[in-house]
This record gives structure tokens, C-alpha cells and sequence, in this order.
């Protein structure tokens, strides 16, 4: 038998029946579908319609109602009603009674899905990536299914707590914060259901951008965060990242030529701050959107990180599989990346390649139309990051220099800063004027 409790749902009814406090709480927390009795459904509907008209729930009213609606509860409305005072209903429960109900209303959602999992297997016409994507689907609905259900006098109260913890605690910073001082005073910080882009062409250093930003959550913080990899090995990423904590040459690790001090201290490095960083690696390789997407919900299921990061848009494979899609594609591909950001409510940190036109360009600096494929990634994005570098161009300008331009900020003001940039050693700080960072 599916998982249900017929005697807490005549509690809740009696208690709505004998305060409007009660009442309006189960109205305002529960769903007609979270009773299993057809009589106890109906009786909560015709409850809830007439609190929505202000009016008050007594026996007389409530049993006219129902005839009203045509509900046939047996063996009569009042009856029923009379029959329901009898159940131990006190205001001071309905808390735990509204838990319990919602409790079996998800076994029951589960029991369904299990079965429907079976019809489809049995059936033989679903892939097991289609079952599993469904299912993927329906465990988050299930999950996040009452997060809507927040009235406005709770936003409200929500809002004003925010703006007392931030009064109280003054920062900058009131999302994920990037490491780095300037960048952060513009965004302040990656915020929760943001799809934050960053973007620019090929050799600008998005990777190892992204990169510090991690080893600033994950090593420096002991934040988690999960990255999902299209271009490089979890091999790679973890060899730039012990450069960008060791300060030293990231060819001299991948090619072994290392002074015994280097070496010792490097293994130390990995054993006390490296080892033990919640930083979790997927190498996906060629996967489309559907398949990132259900990776995603699992991870973030799993590990709970405080940011996501995805290397990079434009290498996720489209539905289509067509190139003359392409624009389709990487569309759907934005969306659903913003879509999930919003249902995870984690910032996603997606980067992106610009197209060439960057380089007909006198100065070379990239802008927002840059964007490599779809106007999509634009409109979708909540930040936009353009990374440039002027000694990419001309060695003799700016040399260790990286220009972040947030081109776009939909909460916030757009600006630039300045970062330093050492490739060999994979390693960025904010730029100071004047000062040496040799």
C-alpha cells in the first residue's frame, strides 16, 4: 500500500475546523493532493476556497459549500464534519502533522516513480540515458517542488534579514567570492542562480583564471567546488594547480626537471593542502547539455559545492548534431545552463571562446558581440567576464598583465581591473601599481 496517514489528515481538517491559525497554516503549506482520502481532499479544497474568500470555516458553512461544489462525502457534509471534531486536532501540532503529511506525499511520489522506472524498462522503447534523465528530473521536481511556495510577507521577512546580516557584517562580498579584491568589489561575488560567463580568445589565460579562482574556494577557503572539463584531463588540471600553490614553472613538473628542494616541497604542498581540498574533478570529454545536465544535479546533489565551473561552453556537443544548428545549439546549451543555476541555486561558471573579429581590431579588445555563435550566451548570462592580454599582441606592452572586463552585470555596475599574470606558474593576484611581483 502506498505510504499514507488517514488519521493526520482528520487532525489537520479538526484543527483548521477549530482556529483560523490553523487553518490558514495548512492552507498555506499543504496541496489537496497531500490527502489520500477522496473525502479529506474535497473537504480541504472547499476549506482553502473559502479561506481565499476571507470567510469563516464553520461546520454549517463549510458542509453548505461542499454541496455547493458537488463533492459527495459520505455519509453527509455535516456529518462528516461532526464525525472529523472527533479526531485529536490541536493548533498547537499542526507543525508536525503538515511535515508528516508532506513527508508521505514524497514516499508516495517515489513509490510512483519506482514503478514508472519498471513500466519503462519492461517496455523496451527507452534508452537507460533516457530513464535516467527522466528520473534525474523528476527526483529534483520532487526536491524543490515546495521552494516556490513562499508567500510574499516570507520574501519580505527574507529580504529585510539579508539587508540586517549585511548591516551588521558590512562587505563588499555577499556571494562566492572570486579571490580577487577588484573583480569582487564590481560583482560582489558570484552570486547563487547566476550564470557567470567568462570569455576570451584562445592563449588569454581563461583556464588558469578559472583555476585560481578555484584554488582560492577550494584549497585557501576549503569551499567545495566541482568543475566539469570538456578540454582538459583532471591530470592536467591538478599539475596547474600545484604550479599555481608552488609558484613554480609548470613545465618543470610536467618534465620531472626539478631541484630535490623543489621536489620535496612540492610533495609537502600536495600532502597538507592539495590532498584534502574539496575539489571535484569531471572529465566529460564530448557530452551535450542533457548529459552535463545530469551530471550536474547529481554532483551538486552529492557534494553540495558553492560554485560550479564548466571548461568550456562551446566544446558541449549539441542535440542536433548538425553544424548548420550550431546556433540553435549553443543557445539551448546557455539557457539550460542558466535554467540550472537558478533551479540548483549555485553560480555556474561557464567559460567561452570569442569569435576572431577581436583581432581585425586596432587595440584588439574583445566586446560583448565577440561572442563566439550565439547572441544566446549574452542574453542569458547574468555576468559576462572578457579576459584580454595586451603582451599576447606585442610583448613589449603590459607585459604579465590581464585585463577583466565585466561587460555585462545584470544586478550590478559593469567595470574594469587589472590582474597579474605569470603563465609559467599559473599564477594570478590583483595588480598593484608600481609594485614587483617578480
Amino acid at each position: 500500500m502506498p505510504p499514507a496517514s488517514p488519521e493526520t489528515e482528520r487532525s489537520v481538517l479538526c484543527a483548521m475546523l477549530m482556529t483560523t491559525t490553523a487553518a490558514e497554516y495548512a492552507a498555506e503549506h499543504l496541496k489537496p493532493d497531500d490527502f489520500t482520502s477522496l473525502d479529506a481532499r474535497q473537504t480541504f479544497t472547499t476549506m482553502c476556497g473559502l479561506l481565499n474568500r476571507g470567510m469563516t470555516l464553520e461546520i454549517n458553512i463549510v458542509a453548505e459549500h461542499m454541496r455547493r461544489d458537488g463533492f459527495d462525502v459520505h455519509p453527509s457534509p455535516q456529518e462528516y464534519l461532526l464525525g472529523i471534531l472527533d479526531s485529536p486536532g490541536t493548533a498547537t501540532s499542526m507543525t508536525a502533522w503538515v511535515e508528516l503529511l508532506q513527508e508521505k506525499t514524497k514516499l508516495r511520489t517515489l513509490h510512483e516513480l519506482g514503478q514508472d522506472v519498471v513500466r519503462k524498462i519492461n517496455s523496451g522503447t527507452f534508452s537507460a540515458n533516457d530513464i535516467l534523465t527522466a528520473t534525474e528530473q523528476s527526483l529534483l521536481n520532487l526536491e524543490t517542488d515546495r521552494r516556490g511556495e513562499n508567500s510574499y510577507t516570507e520574501m519580505v521577512k527574507r529580504v529585510a534579514e539579508n539587508l540586517t546580516k549585511r548591516q551588521q557584517h558590512p562587505s563588499y562580498v555577499t556571494g562566492v567570492p572570486s579571490g580577487f579584491r577588484d573583480l569582487d568589489k564590481i560583482t560582489a561575488g558570484f552570486q547563487p542562480g547566476e550564470l557567470v560567463v567568462c570569455a576570451a580568445r584562445p592563449s588569454m589565460g581563461k583556464t588558469t583564471f578559472m583555476l585560481n579562482i578555484i584554488y582560492h574556494l577550494a584549497v585557501k577557503r576549503h569551499q567545495p567546488v566541482t568543475v566539469f572539463s570538456l578540454e582538459m584531463s583532471g591530470e592536467q588540471l591538478l599539475t596547474n594547480m600545484v604550479a599555481r600553490a608552488s609558484k613554480i614553472e609548470s613545465h618543470k613538473l610536467r618534465s620531472g626537471n626539478l631541484l630535490h628542494e623543489e621536489y620535496d616541497y612540492i610533495l609537502q604542498l600536495i600532502a597538507d593542502r592539495i590532498y584534502e581540498a574539496p575539489f571535484h574533478i569531471d572529465t566529460l570529454g564530448s557530452i551535450t547539455i542533457e548529459q552535463l545536465v545530469l551530471r550536474l544535479r547529481r554532483n551538486v546533489r552529492v557534494h553540495k559545492p558553492c560554485a560550479v565551473f564548466v571548461d568550456y561552453l562551446q566544446l558541449l556537443r549539441g542535440s542536433s548534431g548538425q553544424s548548420e544548428h550550431r546556433q540553435v545549439d549553443v543557445a539551448a546549451m546557455s539557457r539550460g545552463l542558466k535554467i540550472l543555476a537558478e533551479e540548483l541555486r549555485v553560480p555556474i561558471i561557464a567559460l567561452a571562446q570569442l569569435n576572431r573579429r577581436t583581432e581585425d581590431r586596432k587595440d584588439n579588445q574583445p566586446r560583448l558581440s565577440d561572442l563566439r555563435e550565439s547572441g544566446a550566451i549574452e542574453q542569458d548570462a547574468d555576468v559576462v567576464i572578457l579576459l584580454h592580454r595586451w603582451d599576447y599582441y606585442n610583448e613589449a606592452i603590459r607585459p604579465n598583465q590581464l585585463q577583466l572586463h565585466v561587460a555585462k552585470n545584470r544586478n550590478g555596475p559593469t567595470g574594469t581591473c587589472i590582474l597579474t599574470y605569470y603563465r609559467s606558474k599559473m599564477w594570478m593576484a590583483d595588480y598593484f601599481e608600481g609594485e614587483n611581483y617578480e
